[in-house]
Order: structure tokens, then C-alpha cells, then sequence
């Protein structure tokens, strides 16, 4: 395969990291070793940073091979390739939830209705309607800040973090918000890194209700790396 520029600079990092990390030289990682790769800072490591259980997912991910190591190849294919790749869409799907004030009760009714569906994926929220969510249907919801008080900046973070995968956003066209600019620079955001977007109840129940919805897809991220470098 021919690599471009980029690529191989990633791929001579990677190389370097990961042999720092080795127990015995041209041998591969096992899982211990694979993890100080992933866990140790720059420039000996990845600098990663996991949560319960996804060390083991992403591990499991990666040894293509099932035998229980992990290869340069295997991390190169994993870590590198995938900026010029299709990134995937996990089949749990991170789901963020926001509805302005005239909006929350349809978010609410919306949310008990699909709650058999909803309940199989990761939601999250801004303040006041992710609490309500929680309250009034049992679904566990994670409470970020409420809108007018850094929410929309919180879930777009989320977004250039790629840990959102669909934005369900109840807006009032009719209701002038102290906020605009922030829903506003939360749609670009969105757009950008090809989340789905529902600004509607109709547009949300065509996207929950998709077998789609439940699958681990493919999905095109913009290539940050490339913009870092551009020339200007």
C-alpha cells in the first residue's frame, strides 16, 4: 500500500512508540504491554485515556488475528490509516439530548416513547432536559450544563472529541435565545464531523427508528491533521 506523506510520519511515530514497549525486540504486545503503549504521554506512548472497559474493547478491536497480541501492523492499520479513513460508529450509539424551554415536554414524551430503544444506547443531556428525561421516563441520562450556561459548548466538545454520534436537538424557530450563537456554532459542529442531526420529532423518529440505528456503521470524519498543516 502506498502511503502518503502523513501516513508515514504516523506509521515512523507509531514504530517508535510501540517498540519502546516491547518485552523482547521483534516480538509483539500483549495485552499488559499494550496497554503502557496506549496509557504512557508522548512521546513514548499514545497518551491515551480510558474509561471502564474500553481498553479491553479496543484491544479485542484490534487483534485482528485473535491470538491474543497485538501486532505494529494491527495498531498502524488501527490508529494511523483511520485518519484518512472511514471512522466507525459504534453499534451503542452516544446520544445527546437538548430541547429548548417550549420543546422540553416533547423531548420528554418523545423519549418515553422510543424509551425500549433509546435504553440500548449511551444519552446524555444539557441540564434541565436530560434531569427531566431521567426523572419522568427512568432512562439513564449523563447531565451536562444546562444551554445558556456552556451545554452547547460541553456536547460540541463531545462532538470534536468523537464521542457523539447523534444530536437530537428540539430548537424553537420562534423563540429568540440569549444563546443563539452557541446553538448556532453547535450545528456547524455537527455538520462538520458528519453527526446525525435531528432538529425535529419527525426527523428524530425516522432516525430511532431506522434498523440502522442499532448497527456499527461506517462514518466519514474530517481529516484534522490535514487542516493543522494546511499552508496559509
Amino acid at each position: 500500500m502506498e502511503h502518503t506523506k502523513e501516513q508515514s510520519f504516523q506509521k515512523s511515530y507509531l514504530s517508535n512508540a510501540y517498540s519502546k514497549h516491547l518485552p523482547i525486540e521483534g516480538d509483539t504486545l500483549g495485552y499488559g504491554q499494550f496497554l503502557e503503549l496506549c496509557i504512557t504521554n508522548q512521546p513514548s506512548g499514545l497518551g491515551l485515556h480510558f474509561k471502564m472497559g474500553e481498553a479491553d474493547e479496543l484491544f479485542n478491536k484490534m487483534d485482528i488475528d485473535k491470538d491474543g497480541r497485538i501486532s505494529l501492523d494491527e495498531c498502524f492499520s488501527h490508529f494511523a490509516l483511520r485518519q484518512d479513513a472511514a471512522d466507525v460508529m459504534p453499534a451503542r450509539k452516544r446520544i445527546a439530548l437538548v430541547a429548548h424551554d417550549n420543546l422540553k415536554v416533547n423531548m420528554v414524551e418523545w423519549c418515553e416513547r422510543w424509551k425500549e430503544v433509546l435504553a440500548k444506547h449511551q444519552l446524555m443531556g444539557t441540564g434541565t432536559t436530560s434531569k427531566k428525561v431521567a426523572e419522568e421516563t427512568g432512562l439513564d441520562v449523563e447531565v451536562l450544563q444546562s444551554g445558556p450556561f456552556g451545554g452547547d459548548q460541553q456536547i460540541g466538545a463531545k462532538i470534536s472529541e468523537q464521542t457523539i454520534d447523534i444530536l437530537i436537538f428540539f430548537w424553537d424557530p420562534l423563540a429568540s435565545m440569549a444563546h443563539d450563537q452557541d446553538v448556532k456554532a453547535l450545528f456547524r459542529i455537527a455538520s462538520l464531523y458528519n453527526v446525525i442531526m435531528a432538529p425535529n420529532i419527525s426527523t428524530a423518529d425516522m432516525i430511532i427508528s431506522n434498523t440502522l440505528v442499532e448497527m456499527e456503521l461506517p462514518v466519514q470524519r474530517p481529516n484534522m491533521q490535514k487542516y493543522i498543516k494546511r499552508a496559509i
